[in-house]
């Protein structure tokens, strides 16, 4: 009994030694290690706002774009965005921030707010300009009659109060004996415009007192065309510390919607015993290069706009109507006038005339349907065939006439001195309009034989 005890002490004795002597060897697959994280680098950025509030620098990752700040401000500036250079020439585009940098802010100034000064734009030239009262007259006119002088008005803005001083039937030389030249001379001052259109009336060498010729053609040279545009009103409204700005004679009406250049309908005139000869919207463009003034070229505006005016009767939408098939071929009726003052002063908005401020902000086309209006008190004209030959006027043979239509005089009041009757040797009979006194040579005839 005495042995086994003794033999179990010893196996206990020699176990524990083992384990011992195990403990103090080195573990042949040790575990994982402590981990070690590696310092973050950071930059700073730094935001430059060149005479903006101030804004604080910001710390930024490496390889991490830097969240802007709230956009700066500078009195009297807008703020344009952030940039790499102070030149602010090259934009910061979110890039990777590698680097301590600095960020510049780019400004737009703003532009000053400068009230307008009243102004007065004196509007000068014949029958296509003048003023019309519709209440009164034309009043048995299919579309009745309107001056673009009148047309131009809405679209300017308060500050500008436009003055209507156009007349039927003048020219640049003529003008100067009216009691509207008056007006203008007398109240001109400085700061004021004068927008001057002439050459429908100063075309005619039948009228001496109101011809001005383009023979030999200047400023300087009396009885031209460019001598009364000068003298009777450029010269003095330069004097006067205002500013005249130049502008060509609207086109006549085409029928064939043609409108071509070197064309009657554009004042390209060729010298018969009616009319003198040359080009009287190509002299009003030389003048106003010559002075280095603001030229509206209505005759080109007008000529592009009719011709590609396609919607209703197209380019005689625009005109006077003396019935519902008979244009006035010369005067524009309210939609004309409203076209042709849109047509300008989008000419002077693109111009660099100092006027061009004064255009409305919002200048709009206008449109048939709101200006083309059918006068109320228009009555359709009828025809009742005659029941004997005329007593105003003979014929040879057995030639009778009467006449109805757009005629521009009562054949009743002096026939002769305006017309003439030219039998043809075809058996026709022909009733001509002398133009004596009339802007258009037209007239329509019915004879009887």
């Amino acid at each position: 009994m005495r042995k086994k005890i003794i033999f179990v002490l010893m196996g206990l004795v020699l176990i524990l030694g083992l384990a011992s002597c195990k403990t103090d060897e080195p573990d042949p697959t040790p575990g994982p290690g402590p981990v070690v994280t590696p310092e973050k680098t950071e930059y700073t950025v730094t935001f430059d706002t060149l005479g903006g509030n101030a804004i604080e620098a910001k710390k930024v990752e490496e390889g991490k774009a830097v969240a802007l700040p709230t956009d700066p401000t500078k009195e009297g500036h807008t703020f344009a965005g952030w940039y790499t250079d102070k030149d602010c020439t090259k934009k910061y585009e979110n890039e990777a921030v590698t680097k301590n940098m600095t960020l510049y802010a780019k400004w737009t100034e703003n532009a000053v707010s400068v009230p307008l000064a009243k102004t007065t734009v004196y509007m000068i030239g014949d029958s296509t300009c003048a003023p019309y009262d519709q209440a009164t007259k034309d009043l048995d006119y299919y579309y009745q009659r309107d001056g673009f002088g009148t047309g131009i008005a809405p679209y300017f803005k308060e500050e500008a109060t436009v003055v209507n001083l156009g007349v039927g039937g003048a020219s640049s030389k003529s003008f100067a004996t009216l009691p509207q030249y008056d007006t203008f001379k007398n109240n001109l001052k400085a700061g004021d415009y004068v927008i001057i259109i002439f050459g429908h009336n100063d075309e005619k060498k039948a009228d001496s007192t109101k011809f001005a010729t383009l023979t030999n053609n200047g400023k300087d040279n009396e009885g031209t065309f460019s001598y009364y545009m000068y003298n009777n009103f450029i010269k003095y409204a330069l004097e006067k510390g205002a500013t005249p700005i130049l502008g060509t004679p609207i086109v006549r009406y085409d029928a064939k919607n043609d409108y071509a250049e070197g064309s009657k309908y554009l004042h390209c005139m060729v010298e018969d015993s009616t009319f003198g000869g040359g080009d009287y919207a190509q002299a009003a463009r030389d003048l106003a290069e010559e002075l280095g003034l603001t030229l509206i070229d209505n005759t080109r505006l007008t000529a592009a706009k009719w011709k590609a005016t396609t919607e209703g009767a197209g380019s005689r939408d625009y005109y006077g109507m003396i019935s519902s098939n008979a244009e006035d071929g010369t005067h524009l009726n309210s939609y004309g006038a409203r076209m042709v003052g849109y047509l300008m002063t989008k000419s002077l908005v693109e111009s660099s005339s100092t006027l061009g401020k004064y255009v409305v902000d919002d200048l709009k086309e206008p449109t048939r349907e709101e200006f083309l209006k059918v006068n109320p008190n228009y009555v359709e004209p009828t025809y009742t065939a005659p029941t004997s030959w005329s007593t105003y006027w003979t014929t040879s043979g057995d030639w009778h006439a009467s006449v109805f239509g757009a005629l521009r005089h009562d054949p009743k009041n002096n026939f002769k001195t305006y017309y003439d009757i030219i039998e043809n040797n075809d058996n026709t009979v022909t009733l001509a309009d002398k133009g004596t006194g009339s802007s258009a040579n037209y007239a329509t005839g019915q004879f009887n034989s």
